[in-house]
């Protein structure tokens, strides 16, 4: 999967993928950073990396805010 941060209905640049195996995947890269004002909404969108169906599984995934 991929999992991608969208900002008022955009995908931004602020992505992880999980394959194989893995069980956890971060982007803490310093360019990789959002911004968002009063009124913007965020949300995660999970993409599978493969065309076939997946299977069920639990999200779970946090926010750092800095004002």
């Amino acid at each position: 999967y991929t999992f991608t941060v969208f900002v008022s209905g955009s995908p931004s640049s602020l992505a992880c993928t999980i394959t194989g195996s893995e069980q956890h995947c971060s982007d803490t890269s310093d360019s990789d950073k959002v911004t968002v004002g009063a009124g913007d909404t965020i949300s995660v969108v999970a993409t599978p990396s493969t065309p076939a169906a997946p299977t069920a599984q639990s999200v779970l995934w946090s926010v750092q805010y800095l004002p």
